[in-house]
């Protein structure tokens, strides 16, 4: 019976370590306890902030945590995985997921390096030139408002969903067409008109000889 009352005290001490570990700077309402784990990054004990803080974002939904918890964390991973240059790939990650929720924090607070302050300087002017570029250009390099963009074909002005206005004639081509038929018009007219002046000259001057003739018979000698 003893063996058996000393065995379970040594599986529930077993079973307690690893529970007690994994609680390691959070609270008990399922919280970060910010005030230990900045504590741990002063005292530059990394590896246990770090897993902490990849475990809490990943066991737990995004939306449930509070976005304070949220730049914490981020904001505090970013700059442990800046500091090794093996792992920049995922501060860059975690400093852009920090960004999207605070686009003009800073980490002076955190008092880095000049190497991880220039990493994060860089990472920042890059998120802002990729938020300015997907403002004002689609996926195809073409302009929002319609204009052409970087890449896009010479005269291309669509929109995705939207149709080039019908092409309209100038109103000069079409006063120039209608004047090109009137003169047609006036052609005909002027040569109607001729010939009835035509006409009428040959028949007058084949009556006026027999009118000369009748005045000549009847004329005393």
């Amino acid at each position: 019976m003893r063996k058996n009352f000393v065995g379970l005290l040594v599986f529930l001490v077993l079973c307690h370590a690893p529970a007690s570990a994994s609680e390691f700077g959070i609270r008990k309402d399922g919280k970060l306890d910010r005030a230990v784990l900045s504590k741990a990054y002063k005292e530059s004990d990394w590896d246990e902030l770090s897993k902490t803080l990849e475990a809490y974002l990943r066991g737990t939904d995004l939306a449930k945590i509070e976005v304070e918890e949220r730049i914490f964390a981020y904001k505090h991973l970013g700059v442990i995985y800046a500091a090794d240059w093996n792992t920049q790939t995922r501060a860059e990650s975690f400093f852009n997921q920090l960004l999207e929720l605070s686009p003009e924090i800073e980490i002076i607070d955190m008092y880095v390096s000049k190497k991880i302050s220039d990493f994060f300087r860089e990472v920042k002017q890059d998120f802002k030139n990729q938020k300015a570029y997907s403002n004002n250009y689609d996926e195809f390099g073409r302009k929002l408002n319609g204009t052409p963009g970087p890449g896009a074909e010479p005269g291309d002005t669509r929109i995705e969903g939207k149709k080039p206005p019908p092409a309209t004639k100038p109103k000069e081509e079409k006063i120039s067409k209608n004047q090109d038929h009137s003169w047609i018009w006036w052609t005909v007219g002027l040569a109607v008109s001729t010939g009835i002046g035509v006409a009428a000259y040959y028949l007058s001057q084949e009556k006026r000889p027999e009118r000369d003739s009748i005045v000549t018979r009847v004329t005393p000698p």
